[in-house]
Parts: structure tokens; C-alpha cells; sequence
């Protein structure tokens, strides 16, 4: 069993997800300034998976939430599991989630994602997909996971949302 995280202040940030949450980790740590980052993240994990240890800290997490899921999962049953990290977030928190660059099954993900910006305008999807299209030269063959150049400007991009979307408490 994992422990759940503690969070340092009302201004912490969870960042949740998978290897590419990992990846962004200290770009986004050293971007926040003075607000803490808290991760909750692992190499390959899946949205269910975090949906199922979020479900037992999500009460005490911080207003603001950078999600790196979906890469991991299956087309099928992702809309269900990301829906489920929506509900536990509330309308109260701010979430900025990262969409996916993984050819064969992202534009089904993506098109999950952006469902829900409908019914959870607490939600922004961070265009990673869009931008990851422009620089295939971070990326090795069909591989998710990019350059350090790459995993350096994914970082910048998440700073950039938690700045423009979510304020400070």
C-alpha cells in the first residue's frame, strides 16, 4: 500500500500521473517558486489506478491539480476513469491536464477529455498532443516519452496553466 501524500501548505499542487508526470516533475517544482509541488506519480500507471488512491486523500488535496494520465489506458475505458478524477476534484479545484501524443488511440482520449470540459469548466486541457506534433524530433520512433528538451518545455507548459488558470489561495 502507498502511503497518501501530506501537503505542505494550501498552496501546494498535486501533480498526478504517470512516467511523463515523473518526467516534468522537477521542471514543474523549480517553475512553481515558493507553492510546493506534491506528486503522485508513477511510471506506467493507468487512470484507474490513480483514481483508486486519489479516492482516499482527494479531501485533503490542495485547490490545484496538473493531471499527466491517459497514456497508459486503454481507449475503452478512459472517459470513465477520467470522469471518475473529475468527480473526486470537485468543482472547487482547478485541473490542468495534459492531453496525450500516442498514436493509435490519443484522438479518442483527447475527444474524452475535451466531453468533459463541457460539464467541469474547473477543467483546461494543456494541448501536449498539438505540440508534440510539431516537434517529432523529441520523440524516438512511436515513443511517449520525449527528449529532455521536450519533458523541459512540457514542465514550462504546466507552470504556464497553473499560472494562467489556477490562482493562488
Amino acid at each position: 500500500r502507498v502511503e497518501s501524500p501530506t501537503f505542505p501548505s494550501s498552496s501546494s499542487v498535486l501533480l498526478l500521473g504517470d512516467s511523463l508526470a515523473v518526467g516534468i516533475s522537477g521542471y514543474v517544482d523549480a517553475g512553481l517558486g515558493e507553492r510546493p509541488l506534491v506528486v503522485d506519480a508513477a511510471e506506467g500507471r493507468r487512470s484507474a489506478t490513480s483514481v483508486s488512491l486519489l479516492a482516499s486523500y482527494a479531501s485533503a488535496a490542495p485547490m490545484t491539480w496538473v493531471v499527466s494520465l491517459g497514456t497508459n489506458d486503454n481507449s475503452e475505458d478512459f472517459a470513465e476513469d477520467a470522469a471518475a478524477v473529475m468527480e473526486l476534484a470537485g468543482d472547487g479545484r482547478c485541473v490542468v491536464w495534459f492531453d496525450v501524443w500516442r498514436i493509435g488511440s490519443d484522438e479518442v482520449i483527447n475527444a474524452s477529455l475535451g466531453a468533459l470540459i463541457a460539464s467541469h469548466p474547473n477543467l483546461h486541457v494543456i494541448p501536449w498532443h498539438d505540440v508534440s506534433a510539431q516537434h517529432v524530433d523529441w520523440f524516438s520512433g512511436s515513443d511517449v516519452h520525449p527528449s529532455s528538451e521536450g519533458y523541459a518545455v512540457r514542465g514550462q507548459l504546466a507552470v504556464d496553466a497553473v499560472n494562467r488558470y489556477c490562482t493562488t489561495p
